[in-house]
């Protein structure tokens, strides 16, 4: 019975680690008014880097469940997105539900326009989170954009 306690402990741990690793390339909003320096220092080299104009860097990265961009200019970075996918619905509803909890606690305010989107504000960043079933693959999709703001 001990055996059974634990391994049921195991799995639970592993689940919740697991989410909340994965919840992490989602928190593109926490690097908005940063250097691209800090990004590339969490992800490593961008899988393609344009910086043909000076005023406007982008970098792209790209994983097996989803991808992120960072648009950025001197003043650090002002736009960045991420797509990432989730075979269940459960997974993603954790992930949005750490999403926010995190970010109410890094001091954005939520509101909740539907079921499935949520804008989140603080001063300097306006961020848009949805989540959308994609029928034609079986998974649900969660997006997120931030942007600097001036408020």
């Amino acid at each position: 019975m001990k055996t059974l306690y634990f391994f049921s402990g195991l799995c639970l741990v592993l689940f919740f680690v697991t989410t909340a690793n994965l919840a992490q390339d989602i928190n593109v909003h926490d690097y908005i008014g940063k250097k691209p320096s800090n990004v590339i220092k969490k992800y490593g080299k961008p899988v393609h880097h344009d910086d043909s104009n000076p005023s406007m860097q982008c970098m792209f990265y790209k994983s097996s469940s989803g991808s992120m961009i960072f648009v950025s200019n001197e003043a650090g970075i002002y736009q960045a997105e991420s797509s990432t996918s989730y075979s269940k619905e459960r997974e993603a509803r954790s992930v949005i539900d750490s999403f926010i909890s995190g970010s109410v606690s890094d001091g954005y305010s939520v509101d909740t326009l539907s079921t499935s989107e949520f804008d989140l504000k603080k001063p300097g960043v306006k961020v848009n989170l949805q989540v959308i079933e994609n029928k034609s693959s079986q998974k649900f999709d969660i997006r997120v954009k931030a942007n600097r703001s001036v408020l």
